[in-house]
């Protein structure tokens, strides 16, 4: 990813990147120099479903 901070800030500390050839979203955020990655989600099936590998 060459810029990830041009994705705005969701929820306080997640970034959501929507890949534009399939419907689903790159959950992310950025931790010092690493990106770390909580899931690639489908925009229409189970929302938030990744929320419990936040903690």
């Amino acid at each position: 990813m060459a810029n990830p901070l041009i994705f705005r800030l969701q929820q306080n500390q997640y970034r959501f990147c929507k890949i534009d050839v399939f419907p689903y979203h790159l959950i992310f955020r950025l931790k010092e120099d690493q990106i770390q990655i909580f899931a690639i989600a489908h925009t229409s099936r189970k929302p938030g479903y990744w929320n419990h590998r936040a903690s």
